[in-house]
């Protein structure tokens, strides 16, 4: 009966070995591969509105949106700080930029759509597409442009007295 070679490596030289082989492919596979292709259909093939997410008109709705529906989870300012505070897990902080390079504009819309399972993050299925979008833009706005949009009322849209 012939042995496999690294039965006569010891155990902590065979579990450094592997640990290099799995860090050497995470680095070098999928390094060009679209992010949005682990999205469900119909999500991995929507097109993305582009004038739309760069629309001051669409980040004023999307403020007005967050406002009504994210801000007492995500905080007024979109840093996960809301008011909300029995959750089973924290809310996304949006103003962070590692969070930010991480997420699609595709990703965001699924997230919105349905929700994430195994998270406080509910699923908001009831708005329209346009509507949805337009909570994408301002969403992905708020780490590059911080939580208030011009043309959006700050008075209106701020966090209540106390």
């Amino acid at each position: 009966m012939r042995y496999p070679i690294y039965r006569f490596v010891p155990l902590p030289h065979r579990i450094a070995i592997a640990g290099s082989l799995v860090m050497v492919l995470s680095l070098t596979t999928g390094c060009d591969r679209d992010p949005d292709l682990a999205l469900p259909e119909p999500y991995r093939s929507l097109e993305i509105p582009a004038e739309r997410l760069v629309s001051d008109e669409a980040r004023v709705h999307g403020r007005e949106l967050y406002v009504a529906l994210c801000a007492l989870c995500h905080g007024w300012h979109g840093d996960g700080r809301g008011t909300r505070t029995a959750l089973s897990t924290n809310p996304r902080d949006f103003t962070d930029p590692r969070w930010r390079r991480g997420m699609t504009a595709k990703r965001a819309y699924w997230v919105i759509q349905e929700g994430r399972n195994g998270t406080a993050m509910a699923s908001f299925a009831f708005l329209s597409s346009d509507q949805t979008w337009d909570l994408v833009a301002y969403v992905l706005s708020i780490a590059e442009k911080g939580a208030l949009v011009e043309g959006v009322d700050a008075d209106a849209t701020s966090s209540p007295e106390t």
